[in-house]
């Protein structure tokens, strides 16, 4: 029933169980149906957002990547109206959010998405529960960009994010919800309409009064255009050519956008969460043997001295093997395992990704291997367990440092890392601080922030210095 209210927003519904009213929604729209199936705070966390691309528009909610929740069940896909579990869509959305999860972390969203039928096959299950678009490269692109946008706080998602509202209270925000058309001041702008909105205008009609009468139910929480001034003009129409060569043009574009978003989002992300590098710092001190201080222009960082150093032994290990910098140790005793054929073709394609991160492993006969060296840090692991891992795991066969490693890594650089309550000395302190650079806007390899900033103005307000 929740999906049902999320899907069907400008529908009224009523779901009682053994007469007692479980659910109700009033029909007003996307954020009313939000409302009805979550509450306000979960409107408090999110970014209302309203965009096109492509010819695809977008609108909903999205949670701030502090509004996490533990399991998919609080993400809804809604396409041309109908609700479905799409693995092009919620990949997308996944990867725009994944610098900022941590592990079994998910994010909270209710996306409604609209784009021309003939794109997009709904008769692919029985329930129509899922569907195929004519082109995945398309949708991927213009999800994962209206999403990436939105979370790493660029320019461009002014355009995106819709103004939140006045209300704060459920009350307030439905009785807005519900003020009729004709009882608005004024109108907004043509120009000023997001895409969605502008999309339900070009099928309104202009009245006497020079504003334009929407069709009664659905729209009506909608405000009136302002007048046009001047000649009358026609309206505009959103004409959307999704086929022959105009495909192939959108999906080269999304391609150079997609590249050139994933080379700068990394980049991006650090340049609007860390200070000035060419500021100076002043080092405070340690509080609480946990947290270290320090004052750059005009902000306070406080740092996690565990998630900053835990970052910095992993990315260290992580560039030894992208520059084959691994320091190898030679067992006394080489390490012998026997795997069946199906794995024993994976390791002889993969044998050189375990010869760039510092294993050397050679073929004793088609179904025996030997290994003769580990990389320094890992001489203890559990080769058995490590080993099962790295076979089982599905990924392994394509990526460049397989999940199972990385995962060793963290843990041992978990184990290796300056730990909270450890009282630090000031060189101690200062040797942390070069190497982490200034790089305030990272995240530990279990996603945790390293550092917080607090502004010299949130601490004025603080004490009421100023209003």
């Amino acid at each position: 029933m929740e999906k049902m209210i999320l899907s069907n927003p400008y529908v009224a519904i009523k779901y009682f169980v053994n007469g007692k009213l479980i659910l109700q929604s009033y029909g007003e729209g996307i954020k009313d149906a939000v409302l009805s199936v979550y509450n306000v705070d979960t409107i408090n966390n999110c970014y209302e957002i309203s965009a096109e691309k492509n010819g695809i528009y977008i609108e909903g909610f999205l949670g701030s990547i502090n509004f996490l929740k533990a399991n998919r069940s609080h993400q809804t896909i809604v396409v041309n109206g109908r609700y479905v579990t799409d693995n092009t869509i919620s990949t997308a959305i996944h990867n725009a959010y994944s610098s900022y999860l941590m592990k079994r972390q998910y994010p909270f969203y209710v996306l409604s998405i609209t784009m021309p039928t003939e794109t997009v096959d709904v008769n692919v299950h029985p329930r129509k529960a899922e569907v195929r678009f004519q082109n995945n490269q398309i949708v991927y692109g213009a999800i994962y960009s209206t999403v990436s946008k939105v979370l790493d706080g660029s320019a461009n998602a002014l355009n995106i994010v819709v103004a939140p509202p006045k209300a704060t209270t459920l009350g307030e925000i439905l009785e807005t919800a519900k003020k009729p058309v004709d009882s608005f001041d004024v109108g907004i702008p043509l120009n000023e309409l997001t895409p969605v909105q502008k999309a339900v205008y070009d099928i309104a009609t202009q009245n006497e009064s020079g504003f334009y009468d929407l069709p009664k139910g659905k729209y009506k929480d909608l405000p009136p255009i302002l007048p046009r001034t001047g000649v009358s003009q026609p309206r505009e129409e959103v004409v959307v050519d999704m086929t022959g060569d105009k495909i192939d043009d959108i999906f080269k574009e999304n391609k150079k956008y997609i590249e050139r978003l994933e080379s700068q989002k990394a980049q991006e992300v650090a340049e609007q969460s860390a200070i000035k590098t060419e500021a100076p710092i002043k080092v405070i001190g340690q509080a609480l043997n946990t947290y270290l201080i320090v004052e750059c222009d005009e902000e306070l960082i406080i740092i996690d001295q565990h998630a900053a150093h835990e970052r910095i032994l992993f990315d260290g290990f992580i560039e030894k093997t992208k520059t084959e910098g691994v320091v190898k140790q030679t067992l006394l005793m080489p390490y012998v395992f026997k795997v069946n054929a199906k794995e024993s073709d994976v390791l002889f394609d993969r044998m050189q990704v375990f010869r760039d991160i510092g294993f050397d492993i050679e073929a004793a006969d088609d179904t025996t291997f030997k290994v003769y060296s580990v990389p320094l840090d890992f001489v203890d692991i559990n080769f058995d367990l490590f080993f099962a891992d790295l076979l089982n795991d599905s990924n392994f066969k394509v990526e460049k440092i397989p999940t199972v490693l990385k995962e060793k890594v963290i843990q041992k650089a978990c184990k290796s890392a300056i730990k909270s309550g450890d009282s630090l000395s000031t060189s101690e302190i200062n040797a942390l601080l070069c190497t982490l650079k200034q790089n305030w806007g990272l995240h530990c390899p279990h996603g945790r922030p390293v550092c917080v900033k607090i502004t010299r103005k949130e601490i004025d307000k603080w004490f009421k210095r100023i209003i």
